[in-house]
């Protein structure tokens, strides 16, 4: 276990030292969950409901040189809930 992590981390570290100036850098998230909100009684459970819930992050960036890179990310959310 102490070799993958030793191995990985120097696999992180030589890529990193490959930056190149004028690089664009594009990258992002999607989430997506569903709830099903469930009441628990002393005998039996049911339904309360459920939520669904959606988030969309892009990100870009721009490195200018070896140590200076800028960038920006906007972050679209969304959520509703049905009783």
């Amino acid at each position: 276990m102490k070799k993958i992590l030793l191995l990985t981390a120097s696999v992180i570290i030589s890529t990193m030292s490959f930056a190149q100036k004028g690089t664009v850098l594009v990258g992002g998230n999607v989430e997506f969950k569903k709830n099903d909100n469930i009441l628990i009684l002393a005998t039996s459970s049911e339904t309360n409901g459920t939520s669904r819930s959606s988030e969309l992050s892009p990100y870009v960036g721009y490195q200018f040189s070896e140590k200076l890179t800028a960038g920006a990310t906007l972050s679209l959310y969304q959520a509703s809930t049905k009783m």
